[in-house]
This record gives structure tokens, C-alpha cells and sequence, in this order.
């Protein structure tokens, strides 16, 4: 083992010693944040390049992965790993890039994807206006990426959706939301150019972000007509067309934007669309009821919010649960609940849950807390996104029962072992749980933690950045209690000298 000292304390860190491939990728990771720091010159970016493509193709793929993962957000420092790209290596992680305003040349990271970005699944790219320029960019880009499968287009307009129709004919997801240029217009553009484009077999476009565009009831008609197998066209303009459709009709959408959720709504949409799957609620009347679910028989992905604190009961979601928990891959309640949600009732009614999202938390005795704190059975097993956010309804000013907040997130952080996203507000627990959590499961594929606010010291910081190899975001430090600025400084530095394979965001 070898060790590095923890900052002011003096107290030292065991560590892991990394594996000879793994010092390699972070030498070359280092050496390429260095030497692109300034941006170079592109004579000199092609010489890289092409140096670095002598190193293995799955190699340069394993460090892309490393370098991309913190990245939710352009940042010119993460995108210098974009030198490793070549055609033979594919990378699956989101890309951001910012195409350039008129009249300025394209930054260093989009010169290296319009030449090497073949091997590109997934791109964010932010046009901060329309023109000649931008089209002719945007088309190069494409025609490099032309294995995409999920994009983001910020600042979209028709004529921007106009050269995506046709230059991405393997496009599985298409999110323009907030683009105000989008029209009809633009649906008509994907409609006929997935009519004529000729292939044995039908377009894959299969999810639509539409939210905050301009496009019309009418417009999104049409292109469910036209494109029967998307399974989702996220904007408020679906719900109204399902509602004012009185002709029989059956459509392939498995996910609807969020609605108002009554009995009449639920049925006619399960008659609408009989392989639902997905479904964002609101329930903000009296009368509501989540026994209005059994509707929906293929129910994975329940998402629902809501506005009176008393709406929802304990008794009512554990009665839901028990029937339909089995399926559910996804559960998110937020809002006004004014009741505490039995953790351990959740895990052993859905023990396939993937993301788990609650406005609240307990561990009540019974057979189920037992269950959860013993480690009797697979629950938990599946979930990699938890969020836990008691602010954002009425619990933040009722009573809240602080020690069985903390029980519950033990017992839930130590039974989830295969955890990548952890996202919790307030953070009820101290350094002492930490180290006791982690013990127990030490989170190996934990990427993003952002907890706060917490009783929380350096000591804690420093024993997730040892305990937690793949940790690469570690946000809303600055609101916890037992650290300051100066803190901070020496947590960066740390992480810089600890035996880690990837970066580490203190933010």
C-alpha cells in the first residue's frame, strides 16, 4: 500500500496502487491537458493526432470513457481528450460542443470531431445562431457523425432540423426543447426525409424532445401519422392532441409528458396508447387516486408530482406498490407530501428499481426494515440514480424526524452496491456514517455525489475520494459545515495525489 498525506491534519491515506495500463492512460490524459492547455495551432493538433493514433484502439476508447465521464457541461479542459479520437474508436459518453459565431474559427475540440468523430454515438451541440456558416458546420458535422445516435440540438431551428433529417439516418433520440425556431415546419422536414429515404427497414427515430417549441397540435398529428413507431414526443402538445382526439385511434407512444392525473385522462390515454409504459402525473384535485394505475398494465416508469400535501398517503402508495411494484423501473414522487416514505416498504415492493427520486424518507419497524438491514434478498440490487430532495415541498417546513431520515439513508447507501449517481438535500449524515457505509459497500461505481447541505469535514471528503475509485463529480461541497475554502484547496489537491485513474470535480 502506499500513502499520501490528507492535508492540514497530517493523518495519511491508505490507497490502492494502480495498474501499469492505468498509469499509462493517466500519463497520457495529463500530458494531453497540458500540452493543449493553450490551443494550439491546427498543423500542430494534426501532428498529435496522429501520433496518438499509433497507441491501441481500445486502449484510446478506455481513456476517452475516463476523460468524458465528469463532463455534463462544455468544458474545453475534458474535450482535449477528443486528440484519441479515430474512426475505429467508439465512444458512447455525451459529447459537448459549442459551434463558433459567425466569422470565428471553430474551437479546437470541433475541428478534431468534424475530421476523427466517426466513432461518436451521443452529441450536445449549442448553435448560438442560424446562418449560412452554421449550416454549412452543422452538415460536416453530421456527415463525420453519421452513426449518431442521440443528439441534443440547443438553439435549433427548421433549417437546422432540415439538415439533421438527412444526414442522420440512424438517429434514435432528437431533443430540440427550448428552441423557439422550431415549427412544423421542422416536423414536416423529419417526416419526409424518413418517407423517402430508402431502407429495408423503418426509421429508428424512436424519442422526440418537442418541449417549449412552437410547434402545433396539428404538427404532432402529422408525424405521429407519418413515424408510427416513436415511442415518445415529449411536449404538452401530445397530452392536448390525446385529449381532443374522439375518433378511434391506437398510437406506439410508450411515454407521455406530464399530465393531470384523473380516472377519465388514464383511461382514454391507456386506450390511445395500449403500450404505455412511461407516464408523469400530477395530482393536484381531490378524488385522485393511484388505484387509477391498474390501468396501465406494461407500467415501468412512474414519475408523479404533487401539489396538495395530503393527496398522497402511506397507505395508498403501499397498496400501489404491492401491485404494480414488481414492473417499476423508475420511481420519482416529489411535491407536497406531507407523509414520510418507508424506504425499506419501497425496496421490498420494487426490488427492480433503477432510479429511485423521494421528497421524503423513514425506516419504520417491521419485516421490511428487517429485510432491507439484514441483506435478506436482491433489493437494491439494479439501483444506479437515487435523489433525495426534502426542499422542494411542504416537508421543509412541517416536522421533519431528522434520526429516522439518517437511519434510512444508511440502510439504503449500504445496501446499494451497484450506485453511480447519488444526489441528496439535505444530507442528514456525519463523517463517522460515511466511514461506516462505506465499509460495508464501498461504491465502486459511484461517478456524480452531490450532497448538501451536511455536517460534513474533511475527513469525509477525503475517505470518499479514497474509498470511491470511479467518484469523478463531487458537488455542493461549499454548503457543507465542517469545511471552508481553504479546505477545499487541499481536497483538490488530494485528489490530484492520490493514486486515481480519473479526475476528480471538487465543486
Amino acid at each position: 500500500m502506499s500513502s499520501v498525506p490528507e492535508g492540514r491534519r497530517g493523518s495519511r491515506v491508505e490507497v490502492c496502487p494502480l495498474s501499469l495500463q492505468q498509469i499509462g492512460q493517466k500519463f497520457w490524459l495529463q500530458t494531453l491537458r497540458g500540452w493543449l492547455r493553450l490551443t494550439p495551432e491546427p498543423a500542430g493538433l494534426w501532428q498529435l493526432q496522429r501520433y496518438l493514433a499509433q497507441l491501441p484502439a481500445a486502449l484510446r476508447a478506455e481513456m476517452l470513457h475516463t476523460a468524458l465521464a465528469p463532463a455534463d457541461t462544455r468544458d474545453q479542459l475534458t474535450n482535449t481528450a477528443l486528440a484519441l479520437l479515430s474512426a475505429e474508436v467508439v465512444v458512447h459518453r455525451a459529447v459537448y460542443l459549442s459551434f463558433p459565431r459567425p466569422g470565428q474559427p471553430p474551437a479546437a475540440d470541433l475541428r478534431l470531431v468534424l475530421r476523427h468523430g466517426d466513432g461518436l454515438r451521443h452529441l450536445t451541440v449549442y448553435v448560438p445562431e442560424d446562418g449560412a456558416e452554421t449550416r454549412r458546420l452543422l452538415r460536416e458535422l453530421t456527415l463525420t457523425c453519421g452513426r449518431l445516435r442521440r443528439l441534443q440540438l440547443l438553439g435549433a431551428t427548421d433549417a437546422l432540423l432540415k439538415v439533421v433529417s438527412w444526414q442522420c439516418p440512424l438517429l434514435q433520440e432528437l431533443d430540440v426543447s427550448g428552441c423557439s425556431g422550431v415549427t412544423d415546419q421542422g416536423l414536416r422536414h423529419l417526416a419526409v426525409a424518413a418517407a423517402r429515404r430508402e431502407q429495408p427497414q423503418p426509421p429508428p427515430l424512436r424519442r422526440l424532445g418537442l418541449q417549449k417549441t412552437e410547434v402545433s397540435v396539428d404538427g404532432v398529428l402529422e408525424l405521429l401519422e407519418t413515424l408510427p413507431l416513436l415511442e415518445s414526443v415529449a411536449c404538452s402538445q401530445t397530452v392536448a392532441l390525446l385529449e381532443q382526439l374522439d375518433v378511434p385511434a391506437t398510437f406506439g407512444l410508450r411515454e407521455l409528458p406530464e399530465f393531470q392525473a384523473t380516472g377519465a385522462h388514464l383511461r382514454n390515454f391507456a386506450a390511445l396508447c395500449p403500450h404505455l409504459s412511461s407516464v408523469t402525473l400530477v395530482f393536484q384535485e381531490a378524488g385522485v387516486s393511484l388505484q387509477d394505475l391498474a390501468l396501465l398494465p406494461h407500467l415501468q416508469h412512474l414519475t408523479f408530482r404533487c401539489k396538495e400535501p395530503y393527496l398522497l398517503t402511506q397507505q395508498e402508495l403501499g397498496a400501489t406498490l404491492w401491485r404494480l411494484g414488481h414492473q417499476l423501473r423508475t420511481l420519482a414522487i416529489s411535491g407536497d407530501v406531507y407523509e414520510t416514505i418507508d424506504v425499506a416498504q419501497v425496496a421490498v415492493y420494487c426490488p427492480g428499481l433503477e432510479v429511485l427520486k423521494l421528497p421524503s424518507l423513514t425506516l419504520s419497524d417491521g419485516e421490511a426494515a428487517r429485510a432491507l438491514t439484514a441483506g435478506r434478498g436482491p433489493l437494491l440490487d439494479r439501483l444506479h440514480t437515487f435523489e433525495y430532495d426534502c426542499l422542494s415541498g411542504v416537508t421543509a417546513s412541517w416536522g421533519r424526524d431528522v434520526a429516522a431520515e439518517a437511519a434510512a439513508l444508511r440502510a439504503l447507501l449500504r445496501r446499494a452496491g451497484r450506485l453511480t449517481t447519488v444526489r441528496c438535500r439535505p444530507f442528514p449524515l456525519v463523517d463517522d456514517d460515511l466511514e461506516t457505509i462505506l465499509e460495508h459497500n464501498p461504491l465502486a461505481e459511484l461517478e456524480v455525489l452531490e450532497i448538501g447541505p451536511a455536517q460534513l469535514g474533511l475527513r469525509g471528503a477525503s475517505t470518499l475520494l479514497r474509498r470511491c475509485p470511479s467518484l469523478c463529480r463531487l458537488g455542493r461541497v461549499k454548503t457543507w459545515h465542517g469545511i471552508g475554502l481553504l479546505d477545499i484547496v487541499a481536497l483538490r489537491s488530494l485528489a490530484r495525489a492520490l493514486s486515481r485513474a480519473n479526475q476528480v470535480r471538487i465543486l
